[in-house]
């Protein structure tokens, strides 16, 4: 027997976390590490943050195992997954795994029902932000971001399909 003093609070209890429903969701890494799992395989280890809309805050596993010593499957898919998250979080030379973290990206998750270890999402594909959220620049406020913004807008071209065609007038 341990002697362990504690006011319960009825109001904080533990509550069931469900999978997320399939779909796409804004998240970013929030943890890392690079670990054997029971196998003795190396094991890359991602936790994701859906970090906006209803499911703010919830969080996703990802493992890859891009130097998978007997599946040559699990390297080339790992790699190349390794490979998308880089580009997007614009890392050419990955060198730490915290240097993909804070970094947002649309990624999507299939929904599996396992009996054995209950309901889990997996990864399926990370693609870049629908609509980025724009930094806060140091030192800039916002009339200034805005002006930024509008120049770059401006600058764009119109599109080929709004533009007239020769044989119009």
């Amino acid at each position: 027997m341990a002697q362990y003093n504690h006011t319960t609070d009825v109001n904080n209890q533990e509550q069931a976390i469900e999978a997320l429903p399939a779909g796409s969701y804004p998240m970013m890494i929030v943890e890392s590490s690079y670990e054997n799992n029971n196998k003795g395989v190396p094991v890359l280890k991602f936790t994701w943050e859906v970090i906006d809309g209803p499911f703010k805050g919830r969080k996703v596993f990802e493992n890859l195992c891009p130097q998978h010593p007997t599946s040559q499957q699990a390297r080339e898919i790992s790699t190349r997954t390794l490979n998308t998250i880089n580009s997007l979080c614009g890392i050419e030379q990955l060198q730490d795994t915290t240097q993909l973290h804070g970094i947002p990206m649309m990624v999507k998750v299939n929904f599996k029902q396992d009996d054995e270890y209950g309901d889990k999402n997996e990864v399926k594909k990370h693609s870049p932000m629908e609509e980025a959220p724009i930094p806060a620049h140091q030192g800039q406020t916002p009339e200034s971001i805005t002006q930024q913004q509008s120049q770059v807008t401006s600058s764009v071209e119109t599109p080929v399909s709004q533009k007239k065609q020769p044989w119009e007038k």
